[in-house]
């Protein structure tokens, strides 16, 4: 065996080696992190990291460590996450070496009032964009180089003036801007101290803006109350009503409150009221029929005790009552009132309440008992008679958020 077989033979481990530690090296390039798809789905991954430049471009993905990798563009992807924190989202910029957009993968430096983003170009120029929910994103323009008769000037970029305008919630320390250089340490630095200070602002000052929380819904229940009635000079009291439905339709607005526990409540009613076959012996007083129908239109004020999936609460409010169809046919004294419509419309109302609700999204569903006070006057050729109900009212509400 010749000197170059030999040397041949020994060259053999060292190659087999040396492909080996090339095969290791790719392998380890790719690590663990996460894609969100274009429907929005998260996906644990293997992606490979690289330089910003490539990065930017594309996100290289394995499912497993043996299959076939997979190449995903900003068009197909949102974004991508890796091991070590980077996170890259797809977005349309202007192409700064012509008038057309391209999509990109820009790596998001700071998240929060506003988001930064970096990315370095084919030349290998940097450049940094903010963005402004729900405003959208602005880039932060940098220095530029101009030709003016051949000779090469830097104009000064426009970020300091850009950031300036749209940090608003903060006073911003105008010698740190001034002095700010468009490189990412100090950009991410004074975006991350800005944006610091607005999370506190925003906590310092969110019980002076309205919550904005405003409901529809549909009650419904029935009189289980007692009324009393005076006619004439007689008086009587305990007149049980006998369960006619009661139909509601009502807004609920979150009144300027911390915890979110108070509303206004305006509300219309359809409320039928009936009693029938009720007789007294001293003074004489003989109730073949009373009914009435009536409108209810009351405003409350509702506070929930607690915060929980079971929420207890009460409420107070006044309001007005309209009768709009009446039937009476009372025998008092051996006398027959019948009377077919009210003479006087109008009713005052007061009411008193508690009930419980639980809680679903965009939705409550309510149990409560309500007590009306209201005065009703219907006029004879011999005898006024007016008729004061206090009752207490189930009902079930569901209440669904307004968009």
């Amino acid at each position: 065996m010749n000197n170059s077989t030999m040397l041949s033979l020994r060259s053999i481990p060292i190659i087999l080696f040396i492909i080996f530690s090339i095969h290791i090296q790719a392998q380890s390039l790719f690590n663990p992190g996460k894609i969100v798809t274009s429907k929005g789905d998260t996906v644990s991954v293997l992606i490979k990291d690289r330089p910003d430049k490539l990065n930017s471009s594309e996100c290289i993905v394995k499912t497993s460590s043996g299959e076939k990798a997979i190449v995903y563009t900003p068009v197909d992807i949102r974004a991508y996450i890796l091991e070590s924190g980077k996170i890259y989202v797809s977005r349309t910029i202007g192409n700064a070496e012509s008038k057309d957009s391209i999509h990109v993968f820009l790596q998001k430096l700071v998240g929060g009032e506003i988001n930064l983003y970096f990315w370095r170009g084919s030349q290998g120029k940097d450049r940094y964009f903010a963005e402004v929910l729900p405003d959208g994103m602005l880039e932060l323009e940098g220095q530029k180089d101009t030709y003016i008769n051949g000779q090469r000037y830097q104009a000064d970029g426009k970020y300091q003036k850009q950031l300036n305008s749209i940090m608003t919630k903060c006073v911003i320390d105008q010698g740190a801007l001034a002095e700010l250089r468009y490189i990412r340490t100090d950009m991410t630095k004074f975006v991350v101290k800005y944006n610091k200070c607005s999370e506190i602002r925003n906590q310092t000052y969110q019980y002076q803006e309205p919550k904005g929380k405003h409901f529809w819904g549909v009650r419904i229940g029935t009189n289980i109350g007692n009324v009393n009635l005076v006619a004439g000079d007689a008086a009587i009291k305990g007149v049980p009503l006998s369960p006619m439905p009661m139909v509601s339709v009502f807004g609920s607005f979150q009144l300027v409150d911390m915890d979110r526990r108070l509303y206004l409540q305006p509300e219309l009613q359809f409320v039928m009221m009936k009693i029938e076959n009720f007789t007294q012996a001293k003074p004489k007083v003989d109730i073949g029929e009373i009914r009435n129908n009536l409108i209810y239109i009351p405003v409350t004020v509702k506070y929930d005790l607690l915060r929980g999936a079971i929420t207890p609460y009460v409420y107070a409010g006044a309001g007005v009552s309209l009768n709009f169809s009446s039937e009476m046919k009372i025998n008092y004294m051996y006398r027959r009132l019948n009377e077919e419509s009210l003479n006087r419309k109008l009713g005052a109302q007061v009411i008193l309440g508690a009930g419980l609700k639980w809680k679903r999204p965009h939705r409550e569903y309510a149990l409560d008992y309500r007590m009306y006070e209201t005065s009703l006057h219907a006029t004879n050729s011999t005898y006024d008679v007016y008729l004061y109900s206090n009752n207490l009212t189930f009902s079930v509400a569901l209440e669904k958020k307004r968009k």
